[in-house]
């Protein structure tokens, strides 16, 4: 079984990809008889005569006339546009039967932009306007809601939405395992790491169950909760802190604890890369990769023992850099055999790119007889 996806993301038959259709147009054409524009309105909530609009290029439209033109630009890929067009439509005609329609799809034209925050409180209102006849549709999308939220850093916000789905009966089980992931990563970030490990493998068993009992296998499930987990190990391991830099035995402590992460980050990823599902081989290959990288560029930017001067300090910096080249070529190793297996591991379109040019970075890094540490090529956060 695959994923079942959001309600939002269910599509009517239309060609017009993911936007919510108007029903059958009842009355006017596409593009009305264009009488002497007036500044008059007329017709109550069907008809609105103006000058002619410079947006929709008419003397006279109606509701319909801008839920069109919405639809039009968001199918060309102009969501700007579709916002203007469909907050024009709320605010003109709030009593057409479009109304609803149109909230929906202003909330997806702003995550069309990237404005996640914007996007996740306009799907909170069109919940408001849905949820005492579509339960189930409101519930997944308060779910993706906390999601936008979470990929766009707001983490209190997110956590607000996720509980309030989570709190749900009609909550689709694949959404809950998703929303209990998600959660447990942001109370990991918030220093409960304990806790974050321990629902994290809750609800790996609880995936596992699930296919014994029901013998249907959900692979993407299965492979969001080891991205999840592994990238919680990975944040662990940029968390921690070496407090005193000539304290030696705390200093080794620091090292082998920040390592046993980043390892336990790689084991992880490579799980999710079993799975080989094409929505998250390519984010793991992107962080597996990332992760000698990020190791060596925590030994370099931890204080330097007190003790040293200036010179001194030139000195132990430059023999640093060299001696942890051999991270550099490792991370060399792991693109390459990432690269190589690509095709079988489903690393696919974007990812591949990213995944050439962290190799081209790091080889460029290794060519200099001083290799500097580089900001690795951050794969792309759901997050």
């Amino acid at each position: 079984m695959t994923r079942r996806l959001p309600l939002l993301l269910l599509l009517l038959v239309a060609a017009s990809g993911c936007v919510r259709q108007a029903p059958t147009r009842t009355s006017g054409t596409l593009e009305p008889p264009r009488p002497r524009p007036t500044r008059t309105v007329a017709g109550g909530e069907t008809r609105i005569q103006s000058d002619l609009d410079p947006m929709l290029d008419l003397a006279v439209y109606d509701a319909q006339d801008l839920f069109e033109y919405g639809v039009a630009t968001l199918e060309a890929e102009n969501p700007g546009l579709a916002r203007v067009a469909f907050a024009r439509l709320l605010q003109e005609f709030p009593a057409s039967p479009l109304a609803i329609a149109a909230r929906y799809n202003l909330a997806l034209a702003a995550e069309r932009q990237g404005r996640l925050g914007d996007a996740a409180d306009l799907y909170l209102e069109y919940v408001a306007v849905i949820e005492g006849t579509e339960p189930e549709e409101a519930t997944g999308l308060v779910l993706h809601a906390g999601l936008l939220r979470w990929q766009g850093g707001d983490h209190p916000g997110s956590v607000v939405a996720l509980r309030r789905a989570l709190g749900s009966s009609t909550l689709d089980i694949t959404e809950r395992w998703e929303g209990r992931a998600i959660l447990a990563r942001i109370a990991g970030l918030g220093g409960d790491w304990a806790f974050a490990e321990r629902e994290l493998d809750s609800v790996r068993r609880g995936i596992r169950r699930y296919t014994r009992t029901t013998r249907e296998v959900v692979p993407w499930s299965s492979a969001m909760v080891w991205f999840h987990a592994a990238e919680m190990y990975r944040d662990r391991a940029k968390a921690q802190r070496l407090l005193d830099v000539d304290d030696l035995p705390a200093a080794r402590r620091w090292l082998d604890t920040t390592a046993g992460w980043f390892l336990e980050s790689r084991r992880c990823h490579k799980r999710v890369l079993e799975h080989r599902h094409p929505e998250w081989s390519g984010r793991a290959a992107l962080a597996l990769g990332s992760i000698n990288e990020e190791f060596r560029g925590s030994m370099l930017a931890a204080d330097t023992p007190t003790s040293l001067d200036a010179e001194a300090t030139v000195v132990y910096l430059g023999l640093l850099r060299e001696q942890t080249r051999a991270f550099l070529e490792k991370a060399v190793e792991d693109y390459r055999w990432l690269l190589m297996d690509a095709h079988d591991l489903r690393v696919e379109g974007d990812a591949l790119d990213q995944l050439r040019h962290a190799l081209r970075r790091v080889e460029e890094q290794l060519e200099t007889p001083d290799a500097r540490a580089l900001a690795p090529l951050a794969p792309e956060r759901e997050p």
